[in-house]
């Protein structure tokens, strides 16, 4: 188990499984209800060895394979067979145990996902392209102490060309004013400064964070975006918010659900 503050080549898998939190455990001490964050990691222990992705977060973890790892893509994704209709029952089940190591997608997932792919290579997105393929790593895990918390990241990108740390997300729509609103619904922001801070604990380095996002339905339109100062400034205040809640709850224990009783709203 990894137990002290580094950079680690490790796969997605052991990544997930470390006890450390990341940005997506710290966003439910943001809610009234810290009891999610205990539902979350039970989920993510794949209870009976089955890992059941919602649609939406299965054909986004497809996509950063196929952009980021494309070697890795055919035997990490696989999708829906076309001689199991349904998707519950015993067969289904089954397929789920055979491939719980894998992103499973609906049946004909991978074609969407290879079609997304090729959108990369527009004119017209030539920028995104280049942010991926310059030098710098993918799917690189850091794990530091943040005030006292054992706390983990893994950026999709880091790239030493431009000095930026790149997050890849695929979204409704690319437009501005759609992905500012994914940014504050999602708490992106907050994410986007867990990463900065993790990364120079680690590093030293001091790098700028973007987005690239890439819309679901053709013909795929990709954007890049950067957080302003005052999106930083609203992910500092969550970041702290949500560590203090997080250490709250570690030192008492108590990590409450809803309330028992009638709230007015």
């Amino acid at each position: 188990m990894i137990v002290k503050q580094g950079e680690y080549f490790i796969s997605n898998r052991q990544y997930h499984s470390h006890p450390a939190i990341s940005s997506t455990g710290f966003k439910y001490f943001l809610s009234d209800c810290p009891a999610k964050y205990q539902d979350y990691l039970k989920r993510n222990k794949g209870v009976s060895g089955i890992k059941k992705q919602k649609d939406e977060y299965a054909e986004g973890t497809a996509l950063h394979i196929r952009i980021l790892e494309p070697e890795k893509f055919n035997n990490e994704v696989v999708e829906q067979p076309e001689d199991i209709e349904k998707r519950s029952g015993a067969r289904w089940e089954s397929f789920l145990r055979d491939n719980y190591d894998k992103c499973v997608l609906r049946r004909g997932g991978i074609e969407k996902i290879e079609d997304m792919a090729k959108a990369w290579q527009y004119d017209g997105h030539s920028l995104a392209m280049s942010l991926i393929r310059e030098d710098g790593p993918v799917e690189v895990s850091y794990f530091w102490i943040f005030d006292g918390i054992m706390t983990k990241v893994r950026p999709d990108k880091i790239n030493h060309t431009r000095n930026l740390i790149i997050d890849l997300k695929s979204t409704k729509s690319a437009s501005i004013n759609s992905f500012r609103r994914d940014v504050r619904r999602y708490h992106y922001d907050l994410s986007a400064i867990l990463y900065k801070r993790g990364y120079k604990a680690v590093t030293g380095n001091d790098y700028d964070f973007v987005w690239i996002a890439q819309e679901k339905e053709k013909p795929y339109r990709i954007a890049v975006y950067a957080p302003g100062e005052d999106m930083i400034e609203l992910g500092e205040e969550k970041l702290k918010i949500a560590h203090e809640n997080y250490s709250r709850c570690m030192e008492t224990g108590l990590f409450p659900g809803y309330p028992n009783e009638i709230t007015e709203l």
